[in-house]
C-alpha cells in the first residue's frame, strides 16, 4: 500500500479548515443583511416600492415601506417636517408598531404621498 494510500485521512482532516467554505458535506455561504434603503436611490424606485407595499402588503408592510423611505430621506428632517420625535417615527414605521392612520398620514404627507381608497372588486360592494 502506498503512503498516500495510508495517510488519506489524515490529509483529508487537514484541509478541511483550509477556508473554501466546506466543512464535511455543507457548503457555508456568509450573507449580509439586506436592507432596502440601498436600493432607493431615485424617486422613481421610492414610488414602485411604496406602491408595491400597498398593493402586496399588510399595514406593518406599509408602515415598514414608509418607514424605510424615511430612512433613505433622512429621519431628522421627517421629524422636522412632521412636528413628531424620532424615536415616535422609528417605532411608529418599524412594522412592529402600531401607528394611528393620523400618522401615517401625516408621514405620508412630508414625504410627498397622500393615502387613497380603490374598491378592490364589485363582490365587497355585494357583501355591505
Amino acid at each position: 500500500m502506498r503512503w498516500r494510500q495510508e495517510h488519506a485521512e489524515q490529509r483529508y482532516k487537514r484541509s478541511k479548515g483550509n477556508g473554501e467554505g466546506f466543512e464535511g458535506d455543507t457548503i457555508l455561504i456568509k450573507l449580509s443583511p439586506y436592507d432596502p434603503v440601498e436600493l432607493l436611490d431615485s424617486e422613481e424606485m421610492i414610488e414602485e416600492y411604496l406602491l408595491a407595499a400597498c398593493e402586496e402588503g399588510s399595514a406593518s408592510d406599509i408602515a415598514r415601506a414608509l418607514g424605510d423611505i424615511a430612512r433613505a430621506r433622512g429621519i431628522t428632517d421627517l421629524a422636522r417636517k412632521t412636528g413628531l420625535t424620532r424615536q415616535t417615527l422609528y417605532k411608529a414605521l418599524s412594522g412592529e408598531g402600531n401607528p394611528e392612520l393620523a400618522t401615517i398620514a401625516k408621514v405620508a404627507e412630508a414625504l410627498g404621498f397622500r393615502l387613497s381608497f380603490v374598491r378592490t372588486s364589485k363582490d365587497h360592494q355585494d357583501a355591505a
